[in-house]
């Protein structure tokens, strides 16, 4: 039985830590879009190894954009959010 729930934490804690992967869009994509628009300033470092996988897939950089080059858009939905 312990044996069993070790199993299970080092496979928990091991898929929390594989979820930075699955990201559509990474960091540095957004801040190159932004930093090319001269649009502002993204202070956004890195997702957070404990995000869920839904709230760090909806970021996405776009080209179709009705200002600017690109678009950028974030999507929160209720309790992502500190």
């Amino acid at each position: 039985m312990i044996v069993m729930k070790k199993i299970l934490g080092i496979l928990v804690i091991g898929l929390l830590f594989c979820s930075i992967g699955y990201a559509k869009t990474k960091i540095t994509e957004v801040k190159r879009s932004v930093n090319e628009d001269g649009d502002g300033i993204l202070k956004l470092k890195e997702f957070h190894a404990l995000n869920a996988p839904h709230a760090i897939n909806p970021v996405s950089v776009s080209d179709f954009s009705i200002i600017g080059k690109t678009s950028i858009r974030f999507e929160s939905n209720h309790g992502e959010c500190g």
